[in-house]
């Protein structure tokens, strides 16, 4: 499947307006003030007991801190960056701006290009970088390179709630290398898996109870930030008592002893408490300031950064610079940067009170003052920004006119999830009034896979229009079956491209080729393969005439895949070299050669090359799961779990069909999840777990697209199940059929594949001729074409017997071809399958907690019962979905019973 890149592509176009490389205004701007950690005012209070967790020959893989708002994580965290050797340690300060995984990804790569590596990343070039793919890519290069003891600090994790963002987090904590480390500070536990750092000793947790200070601490910083003044030890206890040692409130108190003529008291008698300290801020620090200090904390609390500039703008007044310095002077909670010192913020909790208070300013006043931002950060160039405070603002009119000059060029860096932000909020009269945003945000929908039902309804609204450009017809001609395509409405989808393009004849050759290659996916998923070879074809022509790489590689690709569908994999191969030659040449073109990859990863799999296959896949996980069209999803996932399996590495094949499935759910794509349960009720099969192997198949059964459009894969489950239960009756009558089917269709791989099942049925059966019968066939065409896969996943006793056939009736291999097939041979040496699960043992308390939550308890009930945390609770929970590959409590407690690990419900 082809995702089109002309006016609204997901990567550097090639021709069109929409071609040119992506404006400078729609690249995120770097900020450097989150490249280092914020500079604090007055002195700190060194924690030498700290400062060892960060030493670069103690430091854990990964080390996550974790604590409200007030228990010093940041400074903490500052203390440790600033501890180390400037060359060998990055910082990044996240926002929740980062969501959006493009801005996250290009501030992660701002921040590694100042490491120490041997081939440093120049920061300067990142304006260059316009699609997320292109910085996962150099992401994952940057990470290999990074030198022994590097070290990532990232503060405000609690920022990043998108589940593609935080995706992007755990693959840096799996993808760093060994003597490198990763430091996470945030407010909450993330939603991270941190399961098995935790169980090979790679993961240290510091939260509220380590980071909070001593009794000793706090009378240091009292006598600190109170020199001279005597502070009396039941005064100091009672003060630590109440806080706890949280000791952002302690500096409240501090800040309220200094304007107090009695210390003592104001100390012994705080509270620490939530409202408390509200009605500390409120009293004894907001309302002493003189009205006009007021106003403006109130009026810049609506900024999540301001500047002086930017302060006076809005504001009406020359006098922010001084003013903000005074307020920085007196620890009014404002934290700026060491290198950006014209930037400040507020610390969250003032914000958070200040914003509670703003209600006083007046609803238009409030207005006014954000739209007032976003006119002087659209004067900026920063769009994204301006966008955000119209929105904030509620200046909906405002916020369209900036979000459809900027949403096209958004959509071509592959800011889907801004646009989809951006764009959800709009009154929908308001949004149709703007077909670019429609646009805009019906592709961001269709290529993130998500909301089909508004993405539909956008396109038939697109579709009746009559006032739109020609430009704008051209996109349109495509964007519903490009949508149908990937939700898998594919019956009459082919022929319904034809009738588009013959209705348009002044369609441009693009979009003729972006529907050519529609068709062409249909009819090869229909196995329509002489109809797939015409329309790609005809794909290859329009995409030559528009210049687009990225196209000409998916019709090359089509013909590749039918023709080894086909059986004819020299040809295969052929079209996969020109589609990864045509991929190279496009090196801008990241979705091109993420296509260039699976291709040629489907092909080194059916060969028996499973290593490059392995190594063609790598690069490619994250832009997979987020980006990729169904049938390379299936591919990506599918061909590794298999790989893992023929491994001996069980619990590994089912963690990649979990994910998939998970792939499927998020998508709404019921054939993904359905091909997930097949593939895993074979492995099961195989394994004699043949209640667990029924269990999958009715769940795979659930979708009846997976038996449409691969019927021989279906078949191919169930007769396994049937032959395995002894019950080969059964399995000949479902393999006889689809057989049949399959050479009517002229699907020989499918063919091929059943005839290796046929082949093990009649050995179990005892019909030798029968099958000697069968595996010359099948010997014939890996002798003519090298498509051995079929035969490589059959069992040890099936391939010996293959070898004997072919050496017994002299069938000539290609070099190595026995030695491939051979179980004992030196090119494959498997290990027997195992009869009994390869489950990572749970721990007496992880059993502990499954048995409770068998009996349906909730997790603060199953916390209290067992006396521990409720996020312990939660990380065992994750352990245990992970160790029973479970997707759900339900689901890993019937798996438990099904193994015995607890009683029966």
């Amino acid at each position: 499947m082809v995702f089109p890149t002309q006016g609204g592509g997901l990567g550097p176009l090639q021709s069109g307006e929409y071609s040119k490389l992506v404006p400078r205004s729609a690249r995120p701007v770097l900020l450097r003030s989150k490249l280092e950690p914020p500079r604090v005012f007055g002195e700190t209070l060194a924690r030498p007991r700290f400062l060892t967790t960060f030493a670069a020959n103690a430091i854990s893989r990964v080390t996550l801190v974790h604590a409200p708002a007030g228990f010093g994580k940041t400074t903490l965290l500052r203390e440790g960056f600033l501890s180390r050797d400037p060359e060998n340690a990055a910082w990044l300060t996240l926002d929740a701006a980062d969501n959006d995984p493009g801005r996250l990804l290009f501030h992660l790569l701002a921040a590694l290009g100042d490491a120490e590596t041997e081939h440093p990343l120049e920061t300067v070039g990142l304006d260059k970088i316009v699609t997320s793919s292109d910085q996962i890519s150099r992401l994952s290069a940057v990470l290999r390179r990074l030198r022994d003891g590097f070290c990532l600090f990232l503060d405000d994790l609690d920022q990043l709630h998108d589940p593609a963002a935080l995706g992007i987090i755990s693959r840096i904590m799996k993808e760093m290398p060994n003597g490198c480390s990763l430091v996470l500070g945030g407010r909450t536990y993330p939603d991270l898996p941190f399961g098995r750092l935790r169980m090979h000793g790679q993961f240290l947790e510091l939260g509220a109870g380590d980071l909070r200070f001593t009794p000793d601490e706090v009378a240091q910083v009292l006598r600190q930030e109170l020199p001279g003044q005597r502070i009396g030890k039941q005064t100091l206890e009672s003060l630590y008592s109440s806080t706890e040692g949280w000791i952002g409130s302690i500096q409240m108190a501090i800040l309220s002893a200094k304007s107090s003529r009695d210390m003592d008291s104001v100390l012994s008698s705080f509270n620490g408490t939530n409202t408390e300290l509200a009605e500390y801020l409120a009293e004894d620090l907001f309302e002493r300031q003189s009205p006009g200090i007021r106003e403006f904390l109130l009026a810049s609390a609506l900024l999540d950064q301001f500047s002086p500039e930017l302060c006076d703008t809005i504001l009406g007044r020359d006098d922010s610079a001084a003013l903000l310095q005074t307020l920085a002077r007196s620890n009014m909670f404002l934290s700026g940067y060491e290198q950006e010192t014209d930037w400040f913020r507020y610390h969250n909790l003032f914000r958070s009170f200040l914003l509670s208070r703003v209600d006083s300013l007046g609803a238009d006043r409030v207005k006014h003052l954000r739209s007032r931002a976003a006119h002087w950060f659209s004067e900026q160039g920063r769009p994204s920004t301006a966008i955000s405070y119209a929105l904030a603002a509620g200046d909906m009119d405002l916020a369209a006119q900036l979000i459809d000059a900027s949403a096209m060029d958004f959509f071509a860096a592959g800011r889907l999830s801004t646009i989809e932000h951006w764009v959800r909020p709009l009154p929908a009269p308001l949004r149709d009034q703007y077909p670019q945003i429609m646009l805009a945000y019906a592709w961001s929908l269709i290529a993130q896979q998500k909301q089909p039902d508004t993405a539909k309804t956008l396109i038939d609204s697109l579709e009746r229009r009559n006032d739109l450009s020609r430009e704008l017809r051209n996109e349109i001609a495509y964007l519903g079956p490009f949508h149908d395509a990937l939700t898998d409405r594919l019956e009459g989808l082919a022929d319904h491209c034809a009738a588009v393009i013959a209705a348009d004849h002044e369609m441009s050759a693009f979009s003729k080729g972006v529907l050519w290659n529609i068709a062409s996916y249909a009819r090869l998923c229909a196995q329509d393969y002489s109809g797939a070879a015409q329309t790609a074809q005809a794909a290859r022509v329009e995409h030559g005439k528009s210049g687009s790489s990225y196209g000409l590689t998916y019709a090359e690709g089509f013909l590749s895949r039918l023709e080894l569908a086909q059986g004819r994999v020299e040809s295969a191969r052929m079209h996969a070299e020109t589609v990864v030659a045509v991929a190279e040449e496009a090196h801008t073109e990241t979705m091109a050669r993420m296509a260039a990859a699976m291709l040629s990863m489907r092909l080194a799999f059916e060969t028996g090359r499973d290593q490059d296959a392995l190594d063609l896949c790598a690069p490619w996980a994250g832009l997979v799961e987020q980006l990729a069209p169904p049938y390379e999803v299936l591919d990506f996932f599918l061909i590794q779990a298999e790989l893992a399996f023929d491994g001996d590495d069980y619990a590994g094949a089912c963690r990649l069909l979990g994910q998939l499935r998970k792939t499927g759910r998020t998508r709404g794509n019921g054939r993904i999840e359905a091909a997930a349960w097949a593939m895993q009720a074979q492995m099961a099969a195989r394994r004699g777990d043949l209640g667990a192997a029924q269990d999958y198949l009715e769940r795979a059964g659930t979708d009846d697209r997976l038996a449409h459009y691969d019927g021989a894969f279906v078949a191919e489950t169930r007769a396994l199940g049937e032959m395995i239960g002894g019950r080969q009756d059964a399995a000949r009558v479902i393999l006889d059929a689809a057989i049949i089917a399959a050479r009517k269709a002229g699907n020989i791989l499918a063919l091929c594949r059943l005839n290796v099942l046929l082949v093990e049925l009649e050995m179990q059966a005892g019909n030798t001729t029968a099958a000697e019968t069968t595996m010359a066939e099948v010997l014939v065409l890996i002798r003519r074409e090298g498509l051995t896969r079929p035969v490589l996943r059959a069992p040890d006793a099936v391939r010996r017997a293959f070898v004997q056939c072919a050496t017994a009736q002299q069938i000539d291999l290609p070099a190595g071809g026995l030695d491939r097939l051979d179980p004992s041979g030196p090119a494959r040496d498997l290990p027997p399958y195992r009869q009994h699960l390869p489950l990572e043992p749970l721990s007496r308390r992880e059993l502990a907690v499954l048995q409770e939550m068998s009996k349906g308890c909730s997790n603060q009930a199953i916390a209290d019962v067992l006396s521990i945390s409720l996020p312990t609770v939660k990380t065992h929970l994750r352990n245990i979905n992970g160790k029973l590959m479970a997707a759900n409590r339900t689901e890993a407690a019937a798996t438990a019973r099904r193994l015995g690990l607890i009683g029966t419900a």
